[in-house]
């Protein structure tokens, strides 16, 4: 049975996984799409040929789905969540920085026990979710992030090289909300984000996001380099993590499993 999926924003990820849809690297139907700028979204169903529904609200985008994909920002994932899983329908989650939030997400998380509904969240621009999942179950005595950007990236005025922030995982999420949300998603699969410790470098000589992650557990470490080239779109995003949301959806759809 193909999956019916909406899309929440037209962004860069929303519009990626339109068109993979609709060049059949991704089989799944959209059903509807929902963004604050309906004449882009009217564009790209012209320039794409598609029949999905431009939704106006939530329930229209809610209506004969299966999943919704948040695409657009925190902000939109703590407006929307919870109606949406309500709904009976599934979520998937591209801002994962908005669930840092402990007493939201738990609010989520009882809502998908009620309902029998899941949160996904892809693993996004890095690599190793997998491991530090597995860790965990034994015990994860450290984890730290360092994440380079170019400063155009971290909205920064071009500078020399420097830290633009250093400490918990969660404060660096609130200070840097649209470039760190690969670590709300290490800190969630590992840790927790008071324990997990980042850094934030701002280099004018790269341009690559590159992301450093290093776990120290009971029985031994792994460290994970990622560079990644930024979307052309969006420099503040990885083109794997699009490709991320890509691979998820495929997973959820398709008869086998590969991975923890």
């Amino acid at each position: 049975k193909m999956l019916k999926i909406s899309i929440i924003g037209c962004g860069n990820i929303g519009s990626f996984l339109l068109k993979s849809v609709k060049n059949k690297i991704l089989e799944c139907e959209v059903v509807s799409v929902l963004d604050k700028d309906v004449e882009r979204v009217e564009k790209l169903r012209r320039e794409l040929n598609m029949k999905f529904n431009i939704a106006r609200n939530i329930n229209e985008l809610i209506k004969n789905s299966n999943l919704v994909v948040e695409a657009a920002s925190q902000d939109a994932v703590r407006e929307y969540s919870a109606e949406i899983l309500e709904s009976g329908c599934s979520l998937m989650i591209m801002s994962v920085g908005a669930l840092v939030d402990n007493e939201f997400f738990n609010r989520l998380r009882d809502i998908c026990i009620r309902r029998n509904v899941k949160i996904y969240i892809p693993s996004g621009a890095v690599a190793g979710i997998d491991g530090l999942k597995a860790a965990r179950l034994s015990r994860i005595n450290s984890v730290s992030m360092t994440t380079r950007k170019n400063p155009r990236a971290l909205n920064l005025p071009d500078s020399s090289k420097k830290i633009v922030y250093e400490g918990s995982a969660g404060e660096g999420i609130k200070k840097f909300p649209e470039n760190v949300n690969v670590a709300a998603t290490v800190s969630m699969a590992g840790i927790g984000i008071e324990n997990t410790k980042l850094r934030i470098i701002s280099d004018p000589e790269i341009n690559d996001n590159v992301h450093e992650i290093h776990v120290y557990w009971d029985f031994g470490e792994f460290k994970i380099k990622m560079k990644n080239l930024p979307s052309k779109e969006n420099p503040k995003t990885s083109f794997i993590a699009a490709l991320s949301a890509i691979a998820m959806l495929k997973r959820i759809s398709e008869p086998v499993e590969i991975g923890t």
